[in-house]
Protein backbone atom coordinates (compact mmCIF):
# COMPACT_ATOMS: atom_id res chain seq x y z
CA UNK A 1 0.00 0.00 0.00
CA UNK A 2 2.57 2.30 0.49
CA UNK A 3 5.10 1.44 -2.02
CA UNK A 4 3.00 1.76 -5.18
CA UNK A 5 4.73 -1.36 -6.66
CA UNK A 6 7.95 0.57 -7.25
CA UNK A 7 10.61 -1.81 -6.51
CA UNK A 8 13.43 0.12 -4.81
CA UNK A 9 10.40 0.84 -2.12
CA UNK A 10 9.68 -2.58 -1.99
CA UNK A 11 13.23 -3.33 -0.92
CA UNK A 12 13.74 -0.25 1.28
CA UNK A 13 11.06 -1.16 3.17
CA UNK A 14 11.76 -4.80 3.58
CA UNK A 15 15.42 -3.45 4.37
CA UNK A 16 13.23 -1.44 7.22
CA UNK A 17 10.93 -3.98 8.99
CA UNK A 18 13.39 -6.76 8.87
CA UNK A 19 16.06 -4.47 10.23
CA UNK A 20 13.72 -3.06 13.07
CA UNK A 21 14.15 -6.57 15.16
CA UNK A 22 10.02 -7.10 14.96
CA UNK A 23 10.68 -9.88 12.89
CA UNK A 24 11.98 -13.37 13.82
CA UNK A 25 13.61 -15.63 10.99
CA UNK A 26 11.98 -18.53 11.10
CA UNK A 27 14.15 -20.32 7.97
CA UNK A 28 11.73 -20.08 5.40
CA UNK A 29 9.63 -17.19 6.76
CA UNK A 30 9.52 -14.20 9.15
CA UNK A 31 7.42 -13.89 12.38
CA UNK A 32 6.36 -10.80 13.52
CA UNK A 33 7.75 -10.09 17.17
CA UNK A 34 5.54 -7.91 18.79
CA UNK A 35 2.05 -6.05 17.96
CA UNK A 36 2.12 -4.85 14.01
CA UNK A 37 1.43 -1.29 15.08
CA UNK A 38 4.31 -0.74 16.46
CA UNK A 39 6.10 -0.76 13.20
CA UNK A 40 7.60 2.75 11.85
CA UNK A 41 7.25 2.79 8.65
CA UNK A 42 8.66 5.72 6.59
CA UNK A 43 6.17 7.60 4.71
CA UNK A 44 8.23 8.42 1.13
CA UNK A 45 10.81 6.26 -0.40
CA UNK A 46 13.33 9.19 0.01
CA UNK A 47 12.00 9.33 3.92
CA UNK A 48 13.46 5.34 3.95
CA UNK A 49 16.62 5.90 2.12
CA UNK A 50 16.99 8.69 4.46
CA UNK A 51 16.66 6.91 7.15
CA UNK A 52 18.99 3.56 6.14
CA UNK A 53 21.38 6.36 5.40
CA UNK A 54 21.21 7.71 9.48
CA UNK A 55 21.68 4.09 10.12
CA UNK A 56 25.41 4.17 8.73
CA UNK A 57 26.71 5.92 11.49
CA UNK A 58 30.30 6.80 10.81
CA UNK A 59 29.98 5.78 7.22
CA UNK A 60 27.31 8.30 6.03
CA UNK A 61 30.12 10.93 5.77
CA UNK A 62 31.99 8.18 3.32
CA UNK A 63 28.17 7.76 1.48
CA UNK A 64 28.01 11.81 1.58
CA UNK A 65 31.51 12.50 0.23
CA UNK A 66 31.23 9.39 -2.38
CA UNK A 67 27.45 11.15 -3.53
CA UNK A 68 29.26 14.38 -3.75
CA UNK A 69 32.03 12.90 -6.42
CA UNK A 70 29.03 11.85 -8.57
CA UNK A 71 27.24 8.02 -8.98
CA UNK A 72 30.33 6.37 -9.11
CA UNK A 73 33.85 7.27 -7.45
CA UNK A 74 37.22 6.35 -7.68
CA UNK A 75 38.24 4.84 -4.34
CA UNK A 76 41.67 6.38 -4.58
CA UNK A 77 39.45 9.41 -5.04
CA UNK A 78 37.61 9.02 -2.13
CA UNK A 79 40.68 8.48 0.13
CA UNK A 80 42.37 11.36 -1.22
CA UNK A 81 39.66 14.00 -0.86
CA UNK A 82 38.88 12.19 2.82
CA UNK A 83 42.26 12.38 3.78
CA UNK A 84 41.59 8.19 4.83
CA UNK A 85 44.41 5.74 4.38
CA UNK A 86 43.13 3.67 1.31
CA UNK A 87 43.28 0.20 2.88
CA UNK A 88 41.15 1.99 5.77
CA UNK A 89 39.06 3.45 3.26
CA UNK A 90 38.45 -0.32 1.74
CA UNK A 91 37.16 -2.08 4.65
CA UNK A 92 34.58 1.25 5.30
CA UNK A 93 33.41 0.97 2.00
CA UNK A 94 32.50 -2.90 1.98
CA UNK A 95 30.87 -2.05 4.79
CA UNK A 96 28.48 0.80 2.73
CA UNK A 97 28.46 -2.44 0.14
CA UNK A 98 27.15 -4.39 2.26
CA UNK A 99 24.60 -2.10 3.49
CA UNK A 100 23.19 -2.09 0.01
CA UNK A 101 24.03 1.16 -0.57
CA UNK A 102 26.92 1.07 -3.44
CA UNK A 103 28.38 -1.90 -5.45
CA UNK A 104 31.95 -2.62 -6.30
CA UNK A 105 33.44 -2.59 -10.01
CA UNK A 106 36.59 -3.65 -10.97
CA UNK A 107 39.82 -4.61 -8.81
CA UNK A 108 43.15 -3.06 -7.60
CA UNK A 109 43.34 0.35 -8.46
CA UNK A 110 40.59 0.46 -11.06
CA UNK A 111 38.46 -0.88 -8.22
CA UNK A 112 35.16 1.71 -8.29
CA UNK A 113 32.02 1.98 -6.79
CA UNK A 114 28.45 2.74 -8.21
CA UNK A 115 25.22 3.62 -6.39
CA UNK A 116 22.80 1.35 -6.53
CA UNK A 117 20.71 3.68 -7.27
CA UNK A 118 20.55 7.41 -8.65
CA UNK A 119 17.56 8.29 -5.85
CA UNK A 120 20.22 6.77 -3.48
CA UNK A 121 22.90 9.13 -4.11
CA UNK A 122 20.65 12.00 -4.36
CA UNK A 123 19.47 11.47 -0.78
CA UNK A 124 23.02 11.14 0.42
CA UNK A 125 24.36 14.41 -1.45
CA UNK A 126 20.60 15.90 -0.01
CA UNK A 127 21.36 15.38 3.51
CA UNK A 128 24.64 17.76 3.52
CA UNK A 129 24.39 21.28 4.61
CA UNK A 130 25.04 23.72 1.44
CA UNK A 131 27.90 24.93 2.74
CA UNK A 132 29.36 21.02 3.48
CA UNK A 133 28.67 20.24 -0.02
CA UNK A 134 30.71 23.47 -1.22
CA UNK A 135 33.77 22.57 0.90
CA UNK A 136 33.50 19.34 -0.37
CA UNK A 137 33.32 20.05 -4.34
CA UNK A 138 36.16 22.57 -3.44
CA UNK A 139 38.49 19.64 -1.98
CA UNK A 140 37.18 17.52 -5.09
CA UNK A 141 38.05 20.41 -7.73
CA UNK A 142 41.83 20.61 -5.69
CA UNK A 143 42.50 16.32 -5.93
CA UNK A 144 41.49 16.22 -9.58
CA UNK A 145 43.68 19.05 -10.02
CA UNK A 146 46.86 18.20 -7.92
CA UNK A 147 46.67 14.31 -8.21
CA UNK A 148 44.17 13.03 -11.20
CA UNK A 149 45.30 14.95 -14.01
CA UNK A 150 44.40 12.15 -16.34
CA UNK A 151 41.11 12.42 -15.57
CA UNK A 152 40.67 16.07 -16.15
CA UNK A 153 42.14 15.62 -19.58
CA UNK A 154 39.95 13.18 -20.50
CA UNK A 155 37.12 14.92 -19.01
CA UNK A 156 37.27 18.62 -18.12
CA UNK A 157 34.21 18.97 -17.88
CA UNK A 158 33.81 17.11 -14.24
CA UNK A 159 36.57 19.47 -12.36
CA UNK A 160 34.16 22.32 -14.36
CA UNK A 161 31.30 20.44 -12.29
CA UNK A 162 32.91 20.90 -8.85
CA UNK A 163 34.70 23.86 -9.05
CA UNK A 164 31.13 25.52 -10.60
CA UNK A 165 29.13 23.78 -7.41
CA UNK A 166 32.27 25.43 -4.76
CA UNK A 167 31.77 28.62 -6.31
CA UNK A 168 34.63 28.94 -8.35
CA UNK A 169 32.73 30.02 -11.59
CA UNK A 170 35.40 31.75 -13.58
CA UNK A 171 37.55 28.79 -13.42
CA UNK A 172 34.55 26.37 -13.90
CA UNK A 173 33.89 28.54 -17.28
CA UNK A 174 37.53 27.78 -18.55
CA UNK A 175 37.82 24.18 -18.03
CA UNK A 176 34.00 23.97 -19.37
CA UNK A 177 35.54 26.10 -22.97
CA UNK A 178 38.76 22.81 -22.57
CA UNK A 179 35.61 20.55 -22.33
CA UNK A 180 34.23 22.13 -25.71
CA UNK A 181 37.25 22.19 -27.61
CA UNK A 182 37.89 18.37 -26.60
CA UNK A 183 34.12 18.03 -27.60
CA UNK A 184 34.64 19.85 -31.33
CA UNK A 185 37.60 17.54 -31.96
CA UNK A 186 35.63 14.35 -32.52
CA UNK A 187 32.44 16.35 -33.98
CA UNK A 188 30.15 16.38 -30.63
CA UNK A 189 28.71 20.07 -31.32
CA UNK A 190 25.61 19.75 -29.54
CA UNK A 191 27.67 18.60 -26.19
CA UNK A 192 30.13 21.61 -26.98
CA UNK A 193 27.13 24.29 -27.12
CA UNK A 194 25.82 22.88 -24.13
CA UNK A 195 29.55 23.46 -22.42
CA UNK A 196 29.63 26.53 -23.64
CA UNK A 197 26.44 27.76 -22.49
CA UNK A 198 26.81 26.50 -19.44
CA UNK A 199 30.27 28.54 -19.27
CA UNK A 200 28.37 31.64 -20.46
CA UNK A 201 25.30 30.92 -17.57
CA UNK A 202 28.37 30.74 -14.90
CA UNK A 203 30.53 34.01 -16.14
CA UNK A 204 27.06 35.99 -15.62
CA UNK A 205 27.28 35.63 -11.98
CA UNK A 206 30.19 37.09 -11.05
CA UNK A 207 31.28 41.11 -11.13
CA UNK A 208 33.00 42.36 -14.39
CA UNK A 209 36.18 42.01 -14.78
CA UNK A 210 39.38 42.18 -17.15
CA UNK A 211 39.34 38.10 -16.93
CA UNK A 212 36.07 37.73 -17.13
CA UNK A 213 35.94 39.45 -20.01
CA UNK A 214 38.66 37.17 -21.87
CA UNK A 215 36.39 34.24 -20.67
CA UNK A 216 33.41 35.39 -22.02
CA UNK A 217 34.44 36.34 -25.45
CA UNK A 218 36.29 33.27 -25.72
CA UNK A 219 32.83 30.90 -24.88
CA UNK A 220 31.14 33.35 -27.50
CA UNK A 221 33.40 33.11 -30.14
CA UNK A 222 33.65 29.20 -29.22
CA UNK A 223 30.08 29.18 -29.11
CA UNK A 224 29.59 30.83 -32.76
CA UNK A 225 32.25 27.89 -34.26
CA UNK A 226 29.89 24.96 -32.31
CA UNK A 227 26.59 26.90 -34.15
CA UNK A 228 28.52 26.89 -37.60
CA UNK A 229 28.73 23.09 -37.70
CA UNK A 230 26.16 22.55 -35.66
CA UNK A 231 23.71 24.13 -37.78
CA UNK A 232 25.06 25.98 -40.80
CA UNK A 233 27.84 28.96 -41.02
CA UNK A 234 24.84 31.46 -41.90
CA UNK A 235 22.85 30.37 -38.77
CA UNK A 236 20.96 33.66 -37.04
CA UNK A 237 23.09 31.68 -33.73
CA UNK A 238 26.65 32.45 -35.31
CA UNK A 239 26.19 36.14 -36.40
CA UNK A 240 24.63 36.32 -32.86
CA UNK A 241 27.73 34.73 -30.72
CA UNK A 242 30.16 36.43 -32.81
CA UNK A 243 28.98 39.78 -32.71
CA UNK A 244 28.58 39.29 -28.84
CA UNK A 245 32.24 38.40 -29.03
CA UNK A 246 33.59 41.40 -31.29
CA UNK A 247 31.76 43.52 -28.55
CA UNK A 248 34.17 42.17 -26.09
CA UNK A 249 37.25 42.19 -28.49
CA UNK A 250 39.56 44.68 -26.01
CA UNK A 251 39.94 41.61 -24.33
CA UNK A 252 41.61 39.46 -26.79
CA UNK A 253 44.96 38.59 -25.17
CA UNK A 254 46.69 38.49 -28.39
CA UNK A 255 46.75 38.95 -32.05
CA UNK A 256 45.15 35.18 -32.85
CA UNK A 257 42.74 35.79 -30.42
CA UNK A 258 41.73 39.23 -32.25
CA UNK A 259 41.94 37.85 -35.62
CA UNK A 260 39.52 34.89 -34.69
CA UNK A 261 36.88 37.11 -33.58
CA UNK A 262 37.03 38.84 -37.07
CA UNK A 263 37.15 35.69 -38.94
CA UNK A 264 33.86 35.00 -37.37
CA UNK A 265 32.04 37.37 -38.61
CA UNK A 266 33.75 37.42 -42.04
CA UNK A 267 32.78 33.90 -42.70
CA UNK A 268 29.18 34.95 -41.29
CA UNK A 269 28.97 37.58 -43.81
CA UNK A 270 30.69 35.30 -46.82
CA UNK A 271 28.67 32.71 -46.42
CA UNK A 272 25.31 34.83 -46.23
CA UNK A 273 26.56 35.13 -50.13
CA UNK A 274 27.28 39.39 -48.67
CA UNK A 275 30.97 39.34 -50.89
CA UNK A 276 31.09 43.10 -50.39
CA UNK A 277 30.67 42.36 -46.93
CA UNK A 278 33.26 40.04 -46.25
CA UNK A 279 35.45 42.18 -48.85
CA UNK A 280 35.20 45.19 -46.15
CA UNK A 281 35.67 42.26 -43.29
CA UNK A 282 38.57 41.21 -44.98
CA UNK A 283 40.02 44.49 -44.81
CA UNK A 284 39.89 44.51 -41.03
CA UNK A 285 41.48 41.36 -40.67
CA UNK A 286 44.47 42.38 -42.89
CA UNK A 287 44.95 45.66 -41.28
CA UNK A 288 44.94 43.98 -37.48
CA UNK A 289 47.37 41.43 -38.71
CA UNK A 290 49.98 44.01 -39.85
CA UNK A 291 49.35 45.94 -36.79
CA UNK A 292 50.47 43.27 -34.99
CA UNK A 293 53.23 41.91 -37.02
CA UNK A 294 52.26 38.74 -36.31
CA UNK A 295 53.30 35.94 -38.61
CA UNK A 296 49.93 33.58 -37.45
CA UNK A 297 47.90 36.09 -37.69
CA UNK A 298 48.91 37.02 -41.16
CA UNK A 299 48.27 33.45 -42.13
CA UNK A 300 44.78 33.47 -41.33
CA UNK A 301 44.75 36.82 -42.91
CA UNK A 302 45.96 35.23 -46.41
CA UNK A 303 43.33 32.47 -45.78
CA UNK A 304 40.23 34.52 -45.85
CA UNK A 305 41.91 37.06 -48.96
CA UNK A 306 42.01 33.52 -50.78
CA UNK A 307 38.15 32.97 -50.27
CA UNK A 308 36.96 36.38 -51.24
CA UNK A 309 39.19 36.89 -54.00
CA UNK A 310 38.30 33.62 -55.14
CA UNK A 311 34.69 34.41 -54.87
CA UNK A 312 34.96 37.88 -56.20
CA UNK A 313 36.35 36.56 -59.43
CA UNK A 314 39.86 37.79 -58.59
CA UNK A 315 41.64 34.41 -59.61
CA UNK A 316 45.20 35.51 -60.27
CA UNK A 317 44.64 37.32 -56.62
CA UNK A 318 43.32 34.05 -55.16
CA UNK A 319 46.18 31.70 -56.48
CA UNK A 320 48.58 34.30 -54.93
CA UNK A 321 46.89 34.38 -51.31
CA UNK A 322 46.44 30.71 -51.36
CA UNK A 323 50.80 30.12 -52.44
CA UNK A 324 51.55 32.60 -50.07
CA UNK A 325 49.28 30.98 -47.33
CA UNK A 326 50.57 27.30 -48.27
CA UNK A 327 54.48 28.24 -48.39
CA UNK A 328 53.55 29.46 -44.52
CA UNK A 329 51.48 26.64 -43.24
CA UNK A 330 53.56 24.42 -40.68
CA UNK A 331 51.52 20.88 -39.72
CA UNK A 332 52.97 21.18 -36.17
CA UNK A 333 51.87 24.65 -35.32
CA UNK A 334 48.95 25.37 -37.69
CA UNK A 335 47.17 22.12 -37.44
CA UNK A 336 45.41 22.69 -34.22
CA UNK A 337 43.67 25.41 -35.64
CA UNK A 338 41.16 23.78 -36.46
CA UNK A 339 39.49 23.48 -33.55
CA UNK A 340 38.91 27.46 -33.99
CA UNK A 341 38.33 27.58 -37.76
CA UNK A 342 36.37 24.84 -38.28
CA UNK A 343 37.84 23.38 -40.92
CA UNK A 344 41.48 22.73 -41.77
CA UNK A 345 43.33 26.01 -43.03
CA UNK A 346 45.83 24.17 -45.59
CA UNK A 347 42.57 22.20 -46.98
CA UNK A 348 40.96 25.59 -47.32
CA UNK A 349 43.49 26.79 -49.63
CA UNK A 350 44.09 22.99 -51.52
CA UNK A 351 40.47 23.20 -52.62
CA UNK A 352 40.16 26.86 -53.30
CA UNK A 353 43.31 26.77 -55.52
CA UNK A 354 42.38 24.11 -57.22
CA UNK A 355 38.27 25.54 -58.09
CA UNK A 356 40.52 29.13 -59.28
CA UNK A 357 43.53 27.02 -61.72
CA UNK A 358 40.18 25.25 -62.83
CA UNK A 359 38.57 28.32 -64.18
CA UNK A 360 41.64 29.72 -65.31
CA UNK A 361 41.92 26.32 -67.67
CA UNK A 362 44.38 24.84 -65.62
CA UNK A 363 42.52 21.68 -65.54
CA UNK A 364 44.94 19.21 -64.78
CA UNK A 365 46.61 20.63 -62.12
CA UNK A 366 43.65 21.09 -60.49
CA UNK A 367 42.54 17.73 -60.46
CA UNK A 368 45.91 17.22 -58.96
CA UNK A 369 44.91 19.43 -56.39
CA UNK A 370 41.31 18.15 -55.65
CA UNK A 371 43.41 14.63 -55.58
CA UNK A 372 45.90 16.07 -52.87
CA UNK A 373 43.14 17.76 -51.22
CA UNK A 374 40.98 14.50 -50.61
CA UNK A 375 44.33 12.75 -49.02
CA UNK A 376 44.78 15.38 -46.84
CA UNK A 377 41.35 15.37 -45.59
CA UNK A 378 41.03 11.98 -44.84
CA UNK A 379 44.32 11.50 -42.83
CA UNK A 380 42.87 14.55 -40.44
CA UNK A 381 40.20 12.49 -38.35
CA UNK A 382 38.15 15.26 -38.82
CA UNK A 383 34.32 14.83 -39.88
CA UNK A 384 33.43 18.17 -40.78
CA UNK A 385 36.93 18.80 -43.24
CA UNK A 386 36.03 15.46 -44.85
CA UNK A 387 32.78 15.72 -45.46
CA UNK A 388 33.09 19.63 -46.42
CA UNK A 389 35.96 18.35 -48.98
CA UNK A 390 33.85 15.17 -50.97
CA UNK A 391 30.89 17.82 -51.73
CA UNK A 392 32.28 21.14 -52.38
CA UNK A 393 35.58 20.06 -52.97
CA UNK A 394 34.93 18.41 -55.53
CA UNK A 395 33.78 21.27 -57.90
CA UNK A 396 37.03 20.47 -60.17
CA UNK A 397 35.48 16.84 -60.65
CA UNK A 398 31.91 18.20 -61.21
CA UNK A 399 33.40 21.18 -63.77
CA UNK A 400 35.49 18.71 -65.90
CA UNK A 401 32.57 15.95 -66.01
CA UNK A 402 34.40 13.38 -64.07
CA UNK A 403 30.70 11.71 -63.27
CA UNK A 404 31.82 8.70 -61.60
CA UNK A 405 34.26 9.96 -59.67
CA UNK A 406 31.85 12.91 -58.65
CA UNK A 407 29.20 10.60 -57.45
CA UNK A 408 31.59 8.05 -54.97
CA UNK A 409 32.80 11.00 -53.53
CA UNK A 410 29.55 12.77 -52.99
CA UNK A 411 27.51 9.83 -51.78
CA UNK A 412 30.51 9.69 -49.47
CA UNK A 413 30.32 13.53 -48.40
CA UNK A 414 26.70 13.81 -48.11
CA UNK A 415 26.62 10.44 -45.51
CA UNK A 416 28.83 11.82 -43.55
CA UNK A 417 27.18 15.40 -43.52
CA UNK A 418 23.84 13.64 -42.57
CA UNK A 419 25.32 11.20 -39.72
CA UNK A 420 26.20 14.20 -38.01
CA UNK A 421 23.73 16.49 -38.98
CA UNK A 422 26.35 19.27 -40.69
CA UNK A 423 22.43 20.96 -42.72
CA UNK A 424 24.57 23.54 -45.00
CA UNK A 425 27.08 20.27 -46.49
CA UNK A 426 24.07 17.77 -46.93
CA UNK A 427 22.18 20.49 -48.95
CA UNK A 428 25.13 21.46 -51.14
CA UNK A 429 25.71 17.76 -52.08
CA UNK A 430 22.30 16.95 -52.76
CA UNK A 431 22.66 19.74 -55.50
CA UNK A 432 25.65 18.69 -56.96
CA UNK A 433 24.57 15.15 -56.89
CA UNK A 434 21.49 16.16 -58.36
CA UNK A 435 23.36 17.89 -61.22
CA UNK A 436 25.62 14.71 -61.53
CA UNK A 437 22.18 12.41 -61.64
CA UNK A 438 20.97 14.48 -64.91
CA UNK A 439 23.86 14.22 -66.92
CA UNK A 440 23.61 10.94 -66.68
CA UNK A 441 20.24 11.44 -68.33
CA UNK A 442 17.63 11.26 -65.53
CA UNK A 443 16.80 15.03 -66.23
CA UNK A 444 13.23 15.06 -64.00
CA UNK A 445 15.09 13.46 -60.97
CA UNK A 446 18.10 16.01 -61.12
CA UNK A 447 16.28 18.91 -61.45
CA UNK A 448 14.26 17.30 -58.36
CA UNK A 449 17.22 17.11 -56.58
CA UNK A 450 18.67 20.33 -57.20
CA UNK A 451 15.80 22.45 -55.79
CA UNK A 452 15.25 20.82 -52.98
CA UNK A 453 18.99 20.79 -52.47
CA UNK A 454 18.15 24.59 -52.45
CA UNK A 455 15.56 25.01 -50.41
CA UNK A 456 17.20 23.03 -47.89
CA UNK A 457 20.69 25.51 -48.74
CA UNK A 458 18.42 28.47 -48.18
CA UNK A 459 17.19 27.45 -44.85
CA UNK A 460 20.57 27.08 -43.64
CA UNK A 461 20.52 30.96 -43.87
CA UNK A 462 23.23 30.55 -46.88
CA UNK A 463 23.22 32.22 -50.00
CA UNK A 464 26.66 31.87 -51.32
CA UNK A 465 27.59 30.02 -53.96
CA UNK A 466 23.75 30.10 -55.16
CA UNK A 467 24.09 31.92 -58.16
CA UNK A 468 26.54 29.14 -59.50
CA UNK A 469 23.91 26.44 -58.53
CA UNK A 470 21.04 28.27 -60.00
CA UNK A 471 22.70 28.38 -63.34
CA UNK A 472 23.70 24.71 -63.42
CA UNK A 473 19.91 24.24 -62.65
CA UNK A 474 18.91 26.61 -65.66
CA UNK A 475 21.32 24.99 -67.70
CA UNK A 476 19.06 21.58 -67.19
CA UNK A 477 15.39 23.62 -67.51
CA UNK A 478 16.74 24.89 -70.44
CA UNK A 479 16.95 20.98 -72.09
CA UNK A 480 13.94 19.98 -70.64
CA UNK A 481 11.88 23.25 -72.98
CA UNK A 482 11.56 24.61 -69.46
CA UNK A 483 12.74 28.25 -71.42
CA UNK A 484 11.01 30.82 -68.86
CA UNK A 485 11.84 28.81 -65.92
CA UNK A 486 15.71 28.49 -66.85
CA UNK A 487 15.57 32.18 -67.31
CA UNK A 488 13.88 32.94 -64.39
CA UNK A 489 16.58 30.94 -62.22
CA UNK A 490 19.29 33.03 -63.80
CA UNK A 491 17.39 36.37 -63.76
CA UNK A 492 17.92 35.17 -59.81
CA UNK A 493 21.53 34.94 -60.53
CA UNK A 494 22.28 38.03 -61.64
CA UNK A 495 20.40 39.72 -59.47
CA UNK A 496 22.86 38.22 -56.36
CA UNK A 497 25.22 38.68 -58.16
CA UNK A 498 25.28 42.34 -58.79
CA UNK A 499 24.01 42.86 -55.27
CA UNK A 500 26.55 40.79 -53.04
CA UNK A 501 29.69 40.98 -55.80
CA UNK A 502 29.74 37.38 -55.58
CA UNK A 503 31.62 37.44 -59.25
CA UNK A 504 33.55 34.28 -60.31
CA UNK A 505 30.96 32.49 -62.16
CA UNK A 506 29.17 35.46 -63.70
CA UNK A 507 30.32 34.44 -66.98
CA UNK A 508 28.53 31.39 -67.25
CA UNK A 509 25.50 33.20 -65.89
CA UNK A 510 25.45 34.79 -69.40
CA UNK A 511 26.21 32.47 -71.76
CA UNK A 512 24.21 29.73 -69.86
CA UNK A 513 21.54 32.90 -70.84
CA UNK A 514 22.81 32.76 -74.27
CA UNK A 515 22.40 29.02 -74.37
CA UNK A 516 18.83 29.09 -73.53
CA UNK A 517 17.65 32.13 -75.52
CA UNK A 518 19.25 30.51 -78.82
CA UNK A 519 17.81 26.94 -77.98
CA UNK A 520 13.94 27.81 -79.37
CA UNK A 521 15.00 29.87 -82.41
CA UNK A 522 12.98 32.85 -81.14
CA UNK A 523 15.22 35.44 -79.86
CA UNK A 524 16.76 37.89 -82.31
CA UNK A 525 20.37 37.09 -83.15
CA UNK A 526 22.12 39.94 -82.36
CA UNK A 527 20.76 39.55 -78.52
CA UNK A 528 21.88 36.32 -78.67
CA UNK A 529 25.74 37.01 -79.75
CA UNK A 530 25.61 40.30 -77.71
CA UNK A 531 24.86 38.06 -74.54
CA UNK A 532 27.71 35.53 -75.70
CA UNK A 533 30.02 38.16 -75.93
CA UNK A 534 29.17 39.68 -72.41
CA UNK A 535 30.34 36.61 -71.02
CA UNK A 536 33.17 36.30 -72.73
CA UNK A 537 34.08 40.03 -72.21
CA UNK A 538 33.88 38.88 -68.19
CA UNK A 539 35.90 36.21 -68.81
CA UNK A 540 38.54 37.88 -70.18
CA UNK A 541 38.98 40.55 -67.46
CA UNK A 542 38.79 38.04 -65.08
CA UNK A 543 41.38 35.59 -66.62
CA UNK A 544 38.68 32.75 -66.26
CA UNK A 545 39.67 31.11 -69.90
CA UNK A 546 37.80 27.70 -68.98
CA UNK A 547 34.89 30.27 -69.13
CA UNK A 548 35.93 32.34 -71.86
CA UNK A 549 36.47 29.30 -73.75
CA UNK A 550 33.15 27.47 -72.89
CA UNK A 551 31.20 30.96 -74.49
CA UNK A 552 33.59 31.32 -77.48
CA UNK A 553 32.71 27.87 -78.20
CA UNK A 554 28.71 28.36 -77.96
CA UNK A 555 29.42 31.60 -79.54
CA UNK A 556 30.67 29.69 -82.64
CA UNK A 557 28.28 26.90 -82.26
CA UNK A 558 25.57 29.47 -82.92
CA UNK A 559 26.81 31.06 -85.77
CA UNK A 560 27.00 28.07 -87.31
CA UNK A 561 23.59 27.12 -86.84
CA UNK A 562 22.29 30.51 -87.54
CA UNK A 563 24.34 29.97 -90.98
CA UNK A 564 22.80 27.19 -91.76
CA UNK A 565 19.21 28.22 -91.23
CA UNK A 566 19.46 30.72 -93.09
CA UNK A 567 21.37 29.44 -96.77
CA UNK A 568 18.99 29.52 -98.91
CA UNK A 569 17.32 26.00 -100.26
CA UNK A 570 20.03 23.85 -102.54
CA UNK A 571 18.54 23.39 -106.32
CA UNK A 572 17.95 19.70 -107.04
CA UNK A 573 20.66 18.16 -109.08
Amino acid sequence: ARTDGVPLFVEELTRTVIESGQLRDEGDRYELHGAAPDLSIPATLRDSLAARLDRLEVNKELAQVGATIGRTFAADLLAHVMGIPEAALRKRLEALSAAGVVEPRGSGTARRYTFRHALIQDVSYESLLKASRRRIHARIAAALEEKFRGIVDAQPEVLAHHLAEAGASERAAGYLLAASRKALRVAATSEAIAHLSKGLELVERIPRSASRDLITLRLRASLGTAYMLARGWAAPEVEEAYAAANELSHAASDAGEAIWILWGSFVHSQVRGRIDQAIMMNQRIRHAAERYDDADALLIADMVELQVSCYAGRFDDAVVHCTAMEGAFRPERHRSLINLYSTDLELVSLVHRSIALWIQGVAEDALALAHRAEKLARGLEHPYSLAWTLTWGTIPLLLEGELDALVARLDEGIAIASDHDYAYITALGTMMRGWAEAQRGRLKPGINAMESGLDAFAATGAEIVVPFFRTLLAELLGRTGRRDDALEQLGLAGAQIDRWGERWHEAEVHRVRAEVLSADGLAPAYEVENTYRRAIGIAEAQGARAWERRAREGLARYRERHRASAAPPRAPD
